[in-house]
């Protein structure tokens, strides 16, 4: 029988690890995108300087802005002069309306299709100077949302994995130990060990697995092997579908367990 519980819990392991793998690649791979998104900025061209510091004010405020850069147009000059030389050309470049630059950066875990729309609805109302790589926003957020579904599914594939390897071996190696337990009651046992038998390796199943799993994760953040991208969260799906599969197996077993 030891080597039957350890079997699976290896195999358990094995399994929460995949699961764990998965979790890592994706909130990885999805906080890629989601740096892209806010390295895209609306700008926001306008010579009306007190507007610019107004909405640059309210901006600050909320929640799914980054950043606001306001870049005034006496800077753009020196900028410019500075850069390319062009002290000669000082004169014509100061008598020009250089309009200011307001840039906005968002949060791309919170920066979605309706704060988009606000922004630029906001800054309309003061300017209809603005630019945005609209393109580059959408492919990248057609891509975390079909990395979304994609993580779905493999959650539950995860999860319809672990429920039927769990169930199939506890019902397999108990069924193997019939003839043990059927020496055990006839030599005066107690009618109710195996039930308790039963209980305490699955409890064991469904912690020891678990709580190894998430210590290599955590070893592994320890000493900087990988980022600690995973949230805490993603544990209680585990501890559920542990638990639900212990049920079943309880259920399938039947009168055995009796």
């Amino acid at each position: 029988m030891k080597k039957g519980i350890i079997f699976q819990i290896f195999v358990v392991f094995v399994i929460l690890a995949i699961w764990n793998t998965l979790h890592f690649v994706y909130f990885t791979q999805e906080r890629h995108y989601r740096l892209r998104l806010e390295k895209i900025p609306i700008i926001a061209f306008s010579n009306d300087l007190p507007a610019l510091q107004a909405i640059q004010t309210e901006l600050d405020s909320l929640n799914y802005i980054k950043e606001t850069i306001l870049e005034k147009n006496e800077k753009i000059i020196s900028e410019v002069i500075n850069n390319h030389n062009l002290e000669e050309v000082k004169k014509f470049l100061d008598e020009t309306k250089i309009p200011n630059v307001l840039k906005i950066y968002f949060r791309g875990d919170l920066f979605g299709e309706k704060q988009k729309y606000q922004t630029m609805k906001q800054l309309s109302e003061i300017t209809d100077e603005l630019a945005f790589n609209n393109y580059n926003w959408k492919v990248i957020h057609r891509k975390i949302n079909l990395l979304r579904k994609i993580y779905q599914i493999a959650n539950i594939a995860v999860i319809m994995l672990l429920l039927f390897i769990f169930v199939f071996l506890r019902i397999h190696f108990e069924i193997k130990r019939d003839e043990f337990w059927k020496i055990f009651y006839a030599a005066g046992g107690k009618y109710n060990a195996r039930r308790h038998s039963f209980i305490l390796s699955s409890l064991l199943l469904c912690l020891l697995p678990l709580i190894l799993s998430w210590g290599v994760y955590f070893g592994l953040t320890y000493f900087k092997i990988v980022n600690p991208i995973i949230p805490y969260s993603a544990v209680f799906p585990q501890i559920i579908t542990l638990i639900v599969a212990s049920v079943f197996s309880a259920i399938f077993m039947g009168k055995r367990l009796l």
